[in-house]
């Protein structure tokens, strides 16, 4: 065992792989801020199972709660937290499928904005907790038009600040979704996708490790169903779903979004609704700076996923979308990238912000 630990630390120790245009090339000395996860995280999987270990014991950042209303009645939490001193613009950052303020990688993410000056809003999903939804609607990997709808609402607030958007996983497909549809008339100034399951369609939970996240990933969503069994007459009525058979049913979570996203979006099966929501459609029409952070041992959003085809690299600079870059690292796990057990420090907080600051500067 402790062989394979010194062989997975060395392994992962390397420097990342940049892809990218001509276009960021001041910004090759990313490739210098070498990953180096804990020792005792040696792997995708223990640095993923780590996050809910490291959630518990984070210090949670105490924010401003707003609520948003979208124009369909429903309704989620938007939450502020100011920096003490002038600031750079604002940090919208988007958590992962269940994710919210609380988990690690989120108040991680909203440590470093603040810390570079710039205003951090946690713009949550439909169904955070707390807060009842007030529509007939819950998560879906395709949401842009939600996203939409909190920029305008934003940028209208604060006209004279700059937006800047990081999301995770789900939150990451969702922005390079939305950007490719805005192309030239998004109002985000540079964003970066972090483990964004880029390709969703190609992604076989039920593979990795024996199906281990896609039942801890099912849980959690189901739990989030449980929160909002209230809407199960009008859920029955509106679109023919019943949250009670979906929970008994539903033992991954492909068959939960078969059972029920796939359903209330009208996609008609998980399959569809994978290919159809994913953002490798979109980002090849993308105007905004925008790195895409991934980790090739991710068990979640596998490294299959990856359309290295939409990027350019150092020998095919023409190839791909010049706007975007990708950046991968050889361990980090699923929003993780631990360097401590201890301090629960992420590494991807330096390449992230070291993009946005040199976007902010071209701008």
């Amino acid at each position: 065992m402790f062989i394979y630990m010194c062989y997975k630390y060395w392994h992962n120790s390397v420097h990342p792989s940049f892809y990218h245009s001509g276009k960021f090339l001041k910004l090759d000395k990313i490739t210098e801020m070498r990953f180096k996860p804990s020792f005792l995280l040696c792997n995708g999987f223990l640095q993923t199972c780590y996050i809910s270990i490291a959630s518990k014991f984070a210090k949670k950042l105490e924010f401003d709660k707003e609520v948003f209303k979208y124009s369909d009645g429903g309704q989620t939490y938007l939450d502020w937290k100011f920096p003490e001193n002038k600031t750079k613009g604002i940090c919208m950052i988007l958590p992962g499928l269940t994710g919210n303020c609380n988990d690690i990688y989120v108040i991680s993410a909203a440590k470093e904005a603040l810390k570079n000056g710039y205003i951090a809003v946690v713009c949550n999903h439909r169904g955070v907790p707390g807060l009842k939804i007030s529509s007939p609607k819950l998560y879906c990997a395709a949401s842009s038009w939600d996203l939409r709808e909190i920029v305008d609402y934003i940028h209208s607030k604060y006209p004279d600040e700059k937006l800047y958007c990081i999301g995770f996983s789900l939150g990451a497909n969702i922005i390079g979704k939305y950007l490719g549809e805005e192309k030239s008339e998004s109002k985000i100034t540079s964003a970066v996708c972090i483990n964004s399951p880029l390709q969703m369609f190609k992604i076989d939970l039920d593979s990795v490790y024996f199906g281990f996240f896609t039942r801890i990933l099912c849980n959690n969503v189901k739990r989030k169903i449980r929160e909002h069994i209230y809407l199960e007459d009008e859920l029955k009525k509106t679109h023919g779903v019943s949250m009670t058979e979906v929970l008994e049913k539903s033992k991954t979570l492909k068959e939960i979004d078969h059972n029920l996203t796939a359903k209330l979006f009208g996609y008609g099966s998980a399959d569809n609704y994978y290919l159809k929501a994913a953002s490798s459609n979109f980002i090849e029409s993308i105007e905004t700076p925008t790195l895409f952070i991934c980790a090739l041992d991710d068990p979640v959003s596998l490294k299959e996923c990856i359309p290295y085809s939409s990027f350019p690299s150092e020998h095919k600079r023409d190839n791909g979308n010049e706007h975007i870059a990708l950046l991968t690292t050889n361990g980090g796990g699923h929003c993780a990238h631990f360097t401590s057990v201890f301090s629960g420090s992420q590494w991807f907080n330096k390449p992230a912000f070291h993009f946005l600051e040199h976007t902010n500067k071209q701008d």
